[in-house]
């Protein structure tokens, strides 16, 4: 995607389009750069509902390695999945990376309101 936002030319914040010059595209042709990678775009589909079901019944264990797999391998999109299982998309990527950064799936609590010994209502973990 940066080769293919370079190709194309960007408009700098000084007002200057930068953009490959032949020598640098020629540089990466040499380095054997496929073209007809970068300029490849694999749409992401939806998660199905049998996926999300199945997605659904899986402890977070067994979460982690199931949702890389159907994000790297199946070409299903994080939002989709997010949606699916009624997670905040920003939530849900932040997990995907926690778990690709720590192998293990993150749980998030659900914030509960109790009330302390004193009377006072507060929001706890």
């Amino acid at each position: 995607m940066y080769y293919r936002t370079l190709n194309n030319g960007t408009r700098g914040k000084n007002g200057r389009v930068t953009a490959l010059s032949p020598e640098r595209k020629r540089a990466l042709e040499e380095r054997r750069l496929s073209w007809e990678s970068v300029w490849a775009a694999k749409p992401g589909r939806d998660v199905t509902e049998a996926e999300a079901g199945r997605l659904e019944g899986l402890p977070p264990q067994a979460l982690g390695p199931e949702i890389i797999r159907l994000v790297d391998e199946e070409n299903v999109t994080q939002s989709s999945i997010a949606d699916a299982l009624g997670t905040r998309r920003s939530t849900f990527n932040s997990q995907v990376k926690a778990y690709r950064e720590s192998g293990t799936w993150p749980v998030t609590s659900r914030r509960l309101r109790t009330v302390p010994p004193q009377g006072h209502a507060t929001a706890t973990r």
